[in-house]
């Protein structure tokens, strides 16, 4: 493939169609074609049906055409069966798909059975990708001057094959990277940013509240050298690159220390802790987490006074800083997070509008406090901006960089864990 290729996509799935499951791998095929330029043509949602796949792949004009979905073990995965259908061959079985697929069925002390075995039957003179990531190969047919990619739909395989399998077939790829913002709006980066001279490189905003996504693309050492001097001129707000960001970079910067993380949450329902720990892992920087909606939870669970409780109210600086620094009593982590807030759309109030949020952040050297107030923001986003700000009070600590954000503290820890 080139910058001047064309590309189709065509997903196939009921459940694309009824709604049981979002299509995400049309999003990423888009963002992976847009970042090396190459045009994608159509989108196309189909049913598991034979003669509708059949259709599908006959109606394809551009030289490349990648099919998601279809590709499992059941009886309405139909994919590989038009694909044969499509080219006028056989499926014949493979022997290296059968003996990964064992292996890997292997490793979860199961045996396949013979509708997993369906998932090693290829069209005649296809090239099968075999697969890191599940159970399921992909492969690659040619007709006449079009090559057919066809990839498992589950998302996080289908990135694997994009990723392993159409970039190894691009020549003339452009360099590209992704820097990530929080706490600072998009007109307001591209403020920062303006007085750089990035001409030779194309640059690009995204915004995916709360966070401000920044895309350079070109040759690669200008591309690098472009990237470096945006984040030297956003040092406050820049979380992330390219893959090292948010979790992945709190993980790395824990793992360097040896340290664990605890959490006790009020406002986000162990969100914060998922987040952690969507990075695999996680068991070797992640401790325990707690959630503590109740006010006696809270009490009993991380040692927060009811006193302060009734005096305060559970949305506090002083409750956030118990609850942290109790949390990292009860765990023995090396550094404890807590957020406490309104994400509502009820419980707030004048005082304390919908979007207050307060954070605490313990290590043995004692406790620190931030506040935020994600005004306007309905309670799903407040609930990922409350996360996202707890992961970043955590990287400013360790990055020494807790300057970069209001901050109160540090308080001492025995005040609060008696």
């Amino acid at each position: 493939m080139t910058t001047q290729s064309k590309l189709d996509l065509i997903c196939v799935g009921d459940e694309l169609l009824d709604g049981r499951v979002r299509d995400l791998n049309a999003r990423m095929l888009g963002e992976w074609a847009a970042e090396r330029s190459i045009s994608l043509q159509k989108i196309v949602v189909i049913p598991d049906s034979l003669d509708t796949i059949v259709a599908a792949l006959n109606d394809t004009e551009s030289e490349t055409v990648v099919v998601s979905g279809g590709l499992g073990p059941t009886s309405d995965d139909l994919t590989r069966f038009a694909a044969a259908n499509f080219l006028g061959t056989e499926l014949q079985h493979d022997q290296e798909a059968e003996a990964q697929l064992r292996a890997r069925f292997q490793t979860f002390g199961r045996t396949p059975t013979e509708n997993n075995l369906v998932q090693c039957l290829f069209p005649a003179g296809a090239k099968i990708l075999y697969s890191n990531v599940g159970t399921a190969a992909g492969f690659l047919v040619q007709k006449g001057s079009q090559r057919f990619y066809f990839f498992p739909g589950v998302p996080k395989e289908f990135s694997w094959f994009v990723r392993s399998t159409l970039d190894g077939a691009q020549e003339g790829e452009s360099s590209v990277n992704r820097l990530f913002f929080f706490g600072i709006g998009e007109s307001s980066l591209a403020q920062k940013i303006a007085t750089l001279d990035l001409s030779k490189t194309q640059l690009s905003y995204r915004a995916d509240y709360p966070v401000i996504e920044v895309k350079l693309q070109g040759a690669s050492d200008l591309v690098s050298s472009a990237a470096a001097a945006i984040r030297h001129d956003a040092s406050k707000y820049f979380v992330g690159q390219d893959q090292d960001v948010l979790e992945a970079r709190l993980g790395r910067l824990l793992l360097e220390k040896g340290w664990k993380v605890a959490t006790a949450e009020s406002c986000t329902a162990g969100g914060l802790s998922a987040r952690i720990t969507e990075v695999s892992g996680s068991s070797q920087w992640f401790d325990v987490g707690f959630v503590t909606y109740a006010n006696q939870a809270k009490s009993r669970l991380l040692g927060v006074s009811p006193e302060t409780l009734n005096s305060k109210g559970a949305v506090s600086p002083e409750v956030a800083i118990q609850m942290a620094a109790g949390a990292l009593k009860a765990s023995g982590s090396n550094i404890a997070l807590s957020v406490t807030g309104i994400a509502g759309p009820g419980g707030g109030s004048a005082e304390k509008p919908v979007g207050t949020v307060h954070f605490a952040l313990a290590t043995d050297k004692g406790v620190w406090h931030r506040h935020w107030v994600f005004a306007h923001r309905d309670r799903t986003e407040v609930r990922t901006a409350t996360q996202i700000a707890a992961i970043t009070f955590a990287l400013h600590y360790l990055e020494e960089r807790l300057q970069d954000y209001p901050t109160s503290g540090p308080f001492s820890l025995n005040e609060f864990t008696k």
